[in-house]
């Protein structure tokens, strides 16, 4: 079912052609459009399709990545690729002609390829983009169906959220292809697709290549693929939406059959000159959360940097202004065309009505753009004046708009210091953090700042050894610590080290805790800083950048504890008593309203003549 460029034939020759000979001929070119690229194949089963933009660059890294020249940063030429692979035990890699000339899994330690700048070769795409602009249809209905023309004996995985959709999926196919050999039928010409096995009474899970070794196996999250070979993966949308995607269960239960299921069943293709002998995978999902299928696969957990094994594909349905060039060259704010008739008034407004919907499903970022709930805008710094920490200094507010802000200092005996944690009591890499911060604040000028900041996984054996010096070293009057297990461990552990713990009460509801805080607020006005070059800033940053849609909230749990710290301190200022007015004061102010009455108009004219 591999089938070489039919020659052009002539027009003289054509007339002369027979009806049988025509059609023949026709199904030669509908076989060679079909197999130059997924694209070219959608168009011609589904004549509505359109070439968009997004759609030719979606084409491109199909191709790319089913001829191993797929980048983390794209596609490149194929002549560039050079194959290697690192034998059981050795420390050299020993390059090759290409894959297929890589010994047996068993006989490697490791194996790949890079292109002529040294950037690997990936073997994985992941893919988001806005609802009914053609990805799903490209690359779940029609690209599976393209690999099976070049190979009619690979094994292919389609996964999305439940068996019943995956079902689904496979029940348009064999229609597909049924009616696709009907009408070829029905004009006497050769079908050039594969024929489905038991035809119509074929099961909706798994369709079969007749007279071939090939299949696509249909599957939800419940994990029916476990102990199949496949050689190609396809997950298009593991979460059926927002609601599930927030839950925590929900989640835990991906992540399981991400990792012990689904990425398990990639097996190399060990026959004989077979087109794709690597296997290789695709990922699609909305972006609801940080840790959804593609940013728990493809971004590190940690640092939030894309994983270098993968290319990641967004294409927000408004092109963005950032770090990142535009994936389809278009201006800020510039739409693609999409088969909803979406305009970019339109999607301006839905932006408008819904930014965190509108964010996640158009734009491709389960953060809202801008800023969501907790402000990212750190801005403002302070630094020591020396090693002994005796002022804190940092810049102030200016007078006027343009001015440099004037340098302020503060000596550190007027602050008042303390430290706020959350605790967690596991290593586990799936686990939340034990984060502990240290503050100073000005009540003078309600200034709060963070003197140091510690977020690790640690257990409780290690609460004293680990943060007890951080209290003691920064001259922590009293911790806050959350009123929950952990939190009582670590209070109690402190008392009776006869340090002052104060036991901040628990809000189940961690969107309503944050916003009762006022945290945000004191962040966007400047009046939270941390110490300039602070090694802990980026991932603080992404934390609430991505809050309440990030995998933890440790870090933002501390600054609120911080803020309701400072809020419920006392007055500090020295009331002063109201002075009762005598005889002769009262006297004195009827003058002196007598004499402003009597003061002479100024000059109308004198502003002019300044």
């Amino acid at each position: 079912m591999c089938y070489s460029p039919c020659m052009p034939i002539a027009p003289e020759i054509l007339e002369q052609m027979t009806p049988q000979e025509l059609a023949a001929y026709k199904v030669l070119l509908q076989r060679e459009v079909a197999l130059k690229s997924p694209l070219d194949l959608a168009c011609l089963l589904f004549p509505e399709t359109r070439r968009w933009p997004q759609l030719e660059l979606l084409n491109d890294h199909l191709l790319a990545l089913s001829q191993y020249r797929l980048t983390a940063a794209g596609p490149v030429p194929a002549e560039d690729v050079q194959w290697w692979y690192r034998a059981k035990g050795a420390d050299t890699q020993i390059l090759v002609s290409g894959p297929h000339a890589i010994p047996e899994q068993e006989l490697v330690d490791a194996y790949g390829a890079y292109d002529g700048e040294k950037n690997q070769i990936v073997f994985q795409l992941a893919v988001s983009m806005m609802p009914r602009a053609g990805k799903s249809r490209l690359i779940t209905e029609v690209f599976p169906l393209w690999l099976l023309l070049q190979d009619p004996d690979m094994q292919i995985g389609l996964g999305t959220y439940n068996d019943t959709f995956a079902g689904d999926w496979g029940e348009a196919m064999r229609n597909l292809l049924l009616a696709h050999h009907s009408m070829a039928e029905e004009a006497g010409e050769s079908p050039f697709l594969p024929y489905p096995e038991g035809g119509a009474r074929a099961a909706k899970d798994i369709l079969k290549v007749q007279g071939f070794l090939g299949k696509i196996r249909y599957t939800g999250t419940g994990g029916t693929v476990t102990g199949k070979t496949l050689h190609v993966l396809v997950g298009d949308d593991f979460v059926k939406g927002e609601e599930d995607m927030l839950s925590d269960a929900i989640r835990f239960q991906l992540h399981r059959f991400i990792d012990s299921t689904w990425e398990t069943r990639k097996t190399r293709n060990m026959r004989a000159n077979c087109p794709f002998p690597i296997p290789f995978e695709i990922r699609m999902a909305t972006r609801w959360h940080q840790m959804d299928p593609i940013g728990y696969s493809c971004f590190d957990h940690d640092t939030h940097a894309p994983d270098p094994f993968w290319c990641i594909v967004n294409i927000p349905s408004l092109a963005v202004d950032g770090p990142d060039v535009d994936p389809l060259g278009r201006e800020v704010g510039e739409s693609h065309p999409n088969a909803a008739g979406l305009t970019r008034e339109a999607l301006e407004k839905l932006r408008a009505d819904d930014p965190r919907t509108f964010s996640s499903l158009y734009q491709g970022n389960p953060a809202i753009e801008g800023g969501g709930l907790v402000s990212t805008d750190f801005k403002s710094y302070w630094t020591r004046e020396d090693k002994g920490a005796t002022f804190i200094m940092w810049r102030g507010t200016p007078e006027q708009p343009g001015e440099v802000p004037p340098i302020l200092a503060t000596p550190a005996s007027e602050l008042v210091h303390f430290a706020a944690a959350d605790m967690a009591a596991t290593k586990k890499t799936s686990s939340d953090y034990t984060v502990l911060g240290t503050f100073a604040y000005s009540r003078e000028h309600d200034m709060l700042f963070v003197t140091s900041w510690f977020r690790d996984r640690i257990t409780t054996d290690q609460y004293n050894e680990i943060l007890v010096p951080l209290i003691v070293d920064n001259s922590c009057a009293t911790t806050v610590v959350e009123n929950v297990t952990y939190g009582q461990v670590f209070g109690q552990s402190l008392e009776r080290l006869k340090l002052q713990v104060e036991f901040a009460d628990a809000i189940a509801d961690k969107v309503a805790r944050i916003v009762a805080s006022e945290v945000s607020g004191r962040i966007r006005k400047g009046g939270l800083r941390v110490a300039s070059g602070a090694s802990y800033l980026p991932n603080l940053v992404a934390e609430a950048e991505f809050f309440p849609y990030g995998d933890h909230d440790d870090q933002v749990d501390v600054l609120a504890f911080a803020n309701d710290f400072v809020k419920e301190l006392p007055d500090w200022r020295p009331k002063v008593e109201k002075k009762v007015p005598t005889v002769m004061d009262m006297i004195d102010e009827q003058v002196d309203a007598q004499v402003k009455k009597r003061k002479p108009r100024r000059d109308g004219y004198a502003r002019m003549r300044r």
